[in-house]
């Protein structure tokens, strides 16, 4: 199997560059500039071709570079890391914290994904009980619905091969990306295996379906992983060679994303309740708004697990109570535990709702809340007050309110309630066998827990109140950072318009929503679209206008070691600009803390690369004093 190393862009971090046409190189014959080229290719790809030994020594096929011939930079410049993070245990991806089981289950459970399995909670035994076939099947994929795939090998950031599948269906998006390749982290410590191009791109294009020629293959075990993951950095068998075996992924991640409903203001009267007692009474001498509607007032608005629902509400009522005055939406200043409320243990006379079946009164027999407990069934209503958001969890549904009064339509006024719904994108990670688990481990450091793992890249924060993640983003497939077989099928140029569909449902996704510069939306819209706003089929190189007159320092750096995880940061860390980058610091994130990149990948990349020396002079200049002449 080959590997297509494109656009000149050789391990190690090496990137072509055009050479202007006044300059004598370029006004040699053609001849004579490949051989120019393939000179300076042979110098610079020492690293592919002892990796490519490497390979065939372990009993594999080669890696075949396939470089275009273009012409090369001198790479003169490299990089003196310091030891990542001053040696914190915990490095990679802890931006956002490393989390907990505990944090993981109660974010999972939210929306449905885990639970403790003791019916009487006497006890929580913890049960993520989610797998792969249920968020296939929940999200559409194999019923029907087009499928977009792209098989790759994520060359800079995490280092593995990938088998991604995204989908549309109504006005969700999904996307599982299976992962395959050496395990970074192997029978509790570093796996000196990782990484391992070739071995992970083929483990993922037969996964994905390709063929290849027979291949004398040996399965060991590997520890905790149990079966090998198929034909990985090991020797060659004694036993007679035959076909590839399918491989099971190291991990699946997936992500889903749907459009949260538009704000809405509804209003919430005195008299509206769908269970009261079922005789009410009113006080003498006063009046009221008229009869109980015995009725829930309907939002309009469907909830999904997972959302967290805001409310501002404003207005009073009077409830009814002989000789008390007007309250707002907190309802009265003390709490009861009296049975004949639909919600306990907070103020009476108070805004409440719940989310379920359609507002229907023969789905719900009448219930006196004075009885006994057993007397009838009621959903479950949840405190709301003035301004209390709420995470909604189990299986969704209608979200309807009223007020906390045992006896409404004996009283006046009303509450006027806005509501706000949050959704933003979920992240799951299964195990080999498809299975939802709390963590993996995408680095040499080890498991780390969902979904503090996936927000230092994706953006947003995990908020440890309502257990959900706020803010974070879909990102963007950038074709230049990979690395593809050259197998029928699977080559870049077969996959052109499945990364640029794929890029495209990324956008839907609203991404980076909260930073105004809208930096996934411009790279997306850059990448593909031409100036009379036709969507093309393949991707440029992308190079904000806020980096005019330093473009070879984003295309070759920042673009590539940097840009993928902050286009999800906030505005004043997303590289949008140069004067941005400049502001940031970069000097001692990476030669002093050693924090940056934030990713094995990306740093590994520093640590071994060699850049040209115009991006090594413009990072000096910048203060950045740990690159210099190699």
């Amino acid at each position: 199997m080959r590997i297509a190393f494109l656009l000149g862009v050789l391990i190690g971090g090496c990137t072509a560059g055009s050479k202007p046409p006044s300059s004598p190189e370029a006004q040699k014959p053609a001849g004579q500039w490949q051989e120019v080229a393939a000179s300076d290719l042979a110098q610079q790809s020492g690293v592919a071709e002892a990796e490519s030994r490497e390979v065939e020594s372990r009993g594999l096929p080669p890696i075949t570079v396939t470089p275009l011939f273009m012409p090369l930079q001198v790479l003169t410049e490299k990089f003196q890391m310091p030891v990542p993070c001053e040696g914190r245990q915990s490095c990679w991806l802890s931006r956002r914290g490393t989390g907990s089981l505990s944090e993981t289950f109660s974010y999972f459970s939210n929306f449905g994904a885990a639970r403790c399995s003791d019916e009487y909670y006497l006890s929580c035994q913890r049960e993520f009980h989610d797998t792969l076939d249920a968020f296939k099947s929940r999200n559409g994929f194999g019923a029907g619905q087009p499928e977009v795939r792209a098989t790759y090998f994520n060359n800079i950031d995490l280092r593995i091969g990938r088998d991604m599948h995204c989908l549309r269906n109504g006005d969700r998006v999904a996307c599982y990306v299976s992962n395959y390749g050496p395990p970074a982290f192997l029978n509790g410590g570093a796996n000196p295996a990782y990484p391992d191009p070739h071995a992970a791109l083929t483990e993922a294009v037969v996964a994905a379906g390709g063929v290849f020629a027979s291949v004398t293959i040996q399965q060991q075990p590997v520890g905790s992983l149990g079966t090998a993951q198929a034909f990985k950095n090991l020797p060659p068998s004694v036993g007679s060679p035959g076909p590839l075996p399918i491989p099971k992924p190291l991990a699946t991640v997936a992500m889903e994303f749907g459009p949260a409903p538009s704000p809405k203001t509804v209003i919430v009267r005195e008299r509206d309740g769908l269970f009261t007692q079922t005789n009410y009474g009113v006080c003498p001498f006063t009046s009221n708004d008229g009869p109980p509607s015995r009725q829930d007032v309907d939002t309009g608005i469907d909830v999904r697990p997972g959302d967290v629902i805001e409310f501002s509400a404003t207005g009073s009522i009077w409830a009814g109570v002989c000789l008390t005055a007007q309250n707002g939406p907190k309802g009265w200043d003390y709490a009861t535990n009296d049975r004949k409320f639909p919600v306990r243990g907070v103020p009476p006379f108070g805004l409440i709702g719940r989310i379920g079946q359609p507002n229907d009164t023969a789905a719900y027999p009448s219930v006196d809340f004075a009885c006994d407990r057993g007397c009838g069934s009621h959903p479950s209503y949840f405190y709301i007050g003035d301004s209390r958001p709420y995470t909604a969890n189990g299986s969704g549904g209608r979200l309807y309110l009223r007020t906390n009064d045992d006896t409404p339509g004996n009283g006046t006024g009303f509450f006027q309630v806005t509501i706000t719904v949050r959704r933003d994108a979920k992240f799951y990670v299964y195990d080999q066998n498809g299975k939802l688990i709390p963590s993996v481990a995408l680095d040499r450091e080890g498991p780390k827990f969902v979904p503090q793992m996936c927000l230092a890249c994706h953006g947003g924060y995990y908020n440890a109140e309502t257990h959900t993640v706020r803010g974070a983003s879909f990102l963007p497939f950038d074709v230049f950072n990979f690395l593809y077989s050259e197998s029928p099928g699977f080559r870049l140029a077969d996959q052109e318009v499945k990364f640029r569909d794929l890029n495209l449902l990324v956008q839907s996704t609203n991404p980076s929503r909260d930073n105004p510069n809208r930096p996934i939306q411009r790279m997306i819209e850059g990448m593909y679209r031409g100036p009379t706003g036709i969507v093309n089929q393949t991707a440029v190189r992308y190079i904000p206008v806020g980096w005019r007159g330093h473009e070879d320092l984003y295309r070759d750096f920042v673009g590539k070691y940097c840009r993928l995880c902050h286009m999800a940061q906030a505005p004043r860390i997303d590289f949008e600009t140069y004067d941005n980058f400049k502001q940031s610091a970069p000097t001692a994130a990476i030669c002093r803390f050693g924090t940056m990149p934030h990713a094995q990948g990306p740093y590994g990349h520093l640590e071994t690369g060699r850049f040209s020396s115009q991006v090594g002079d413009e990072l000096r200049a910048l203060g950045v004093s740990c690159i210099n002449k190699s």
